[in-house]
C-alpha cells in the first residue's frame, strides 16, 4: 500500500534497457513523477559518460533533473578521433540527429532529431568536449582552425535551439596541448561578451589527477 517511486538505470552507460511495460494492480494508478524544477544537460565524451562521474554526481548533489548526452571516443568535429581519423559524426553534428554518435555509429544519413517533440528543455547545458579531437588537430593549424569553427557553430546552434539556457563550456581537464585550449578560449571570448548566458569554466588550476591512460580522471577525481 502507499505511493512508491520506481527508478530504472543501467550499471554501465553502454548497456541498453529494453522496456516493455509496467504491471500494476487493477486498483492502482501510475502517477506522473514529481520532477525537479531545474534540468541540466551534459554533453561530452567518455569523461562525461563515466560511471558515477562528475556529470552524475553534480546532478544528484544539486537535486536537479539531469541528462547525459555522451559516449566514449566521441569527438566534437566530424572525422576526428583520439589517435587518428574517425568516419563517424562528431557531437557538433550528431547532437541534432536521432541517436548518439560514437559507439552507436550515427552517420549523416540518420534522421534529424525533432526538438519540437522533446520531453524536456534544459535550463543549463554543460559542454565538455574536444579531448578526442586533440591528438589529430593540435599540430595542424588548418585542422585546429576547423575545430574552433565547428565549436563556434555548435554553440550558435545550441543557442538558437535553447535561447534561455545557461551554457557552460568547460576547458577539458586532460587536453594536453595548450594551443588547442588557447584557440578554444580565443573563439569563445567575443561570444562571452555578447551573451550573458554563456560561460567558460577554466579547469586549469583544479589539479585533477589523470589516470595512467593520460585521459580519464578516476571516480574520486571526478
Amino acid at each position: 500500500d502507499g505511493i512508491h517511486e520506481l527508478r530504472v538505470a543501467t550499471l554501465h552507460y553502454t548497456e541498453q534497457i529494453d522496456y516493455s511495460g509496467l504491471y500494476i494492480d487493477n486498483d492502482a494508478d501510475v502517477l506522473y513523477p514529481e520532477l525537479e524544477k531545474k534540468h541540466i544537460e551534459f554533453i561530452g565524451d567518455s569523461i562525461t559518460a563515466w560511471d558515477n562521474g562528475y556529470s552524475w554526481q553534480v546532478g544528484e548533489k544539486l537535486g536537479v533533473e539531469h541528462t547525459r548526452i555522451a559516449c566514449e571516443d566521441l569527438e566534437l568535429a566530424d572525422g576526428y578521433g583520439y589517435t587518428g581519423f574517425n568516419p563517424l559524426l562528431g557531437i557538433a553534428s550528431g547532437y541534432f540527429k536521432l541517436g548518439l554518435p560514437g559507439a552507436q555509429g550515427v552517420t549523416a544519413s540518420v534522421p534529424d532529431w525533432n526538438f519540437d517533440t522533446a520531453h524536456y528543455t534544459p535550463d543549463i547545458i554543460v559542454i565538455n568536449i574536444g579531448t578526442n579531437d586533440c591528438e589529430s588537430i593540435w599540430a595542424v593549424p588548418l585542422f585546429l582552425e576547423n575545430f574552433t569553427k565547428v565549436y563556434s557553430e555548435f554553440i550558435d546552434k545550441l543557442r538558437l535551439q535553447f535561447p534561455e539556457a545557461e551554457i557552460f563550456a568547460m576547458r577539458a581537464v586532460s587536453m594536453p596541448h595548450e594551443n588547442v585550449n588557447g584557440a578554444v578560449y580565443d573563439m569563445l571570448a567575443p561570444k562571452l561578451k555578447a551573451d550573458s548566458k554563456l560561460h567558460y569554466i577554466d579547469t586549469s588550476e583544479w589539479g585533477v589527477t589523470i589516470l595512467d591512460d593520460n585521459i580519464h580522471p578516476d571516480t574520486k577525481e571526478h
